[in-house]
């Protein structure tokens, strides 16, 4: 079955946002979730999940997002755990889960739009020239 150019750039425009937020363990469920609730494509969704959701990328965004919530929740910094194990996560509790969720929000909507026009692009320049060489 062959997709549409709109059903991959919105699966990839959906694992990019998942890949965004701190949910690990439970991405790949959601974004099939989402994927089959909006109809788009599962394997594209999943490629731009496992692309921009490496730990190389995830690690320094989950600072930089911790960092944007902590600056409008106005909480205080907290030491954060040597593991993250959801046991020891769960300690800090609201300090750390709403200026780490809230910033995640800011950031993921914003580079999921960012990425969606990028993909778009691409995709459509790619059709083109697959049409053309056809």
């Amino acid at each position: 079955m062959k997709a549409s150019t709109s059903s991959i750039v919105w699966g990839f425009t959906i694992g990019a946002f998942i890949a965004f937020l701190p949910l690990y363990g439970i991405k790949s469920i959601l974004i099939a979730a989402i994927a089959a609730l909006f109809k788009k494509n599962f394997t594209a969704a999943f490629i731009s999940n496992c692309i921009l959701g490496t730990p190389l990328i995830g690690i320094p965004l989950y600072v930089l997002e911790y960092k944007i919530g902590l600056m409008i929740t106005g909480f205080e910094v907290i030491q954060l755990p040597k593991r993250f194990l959801l046991t020891e996560i769960a300690e800090f509790g609201w300090q750390l889960v709403v200026p780490l969720s809230l910033g995640c929000l800011i950031v993921a909507i914003p580079l999921s739009i960012l990425a969606h026009v990028i993909f778009s692009a691409w995709f459509k320049k790619r059709r083109q020239k697959i049409g053309a060489c056809a």
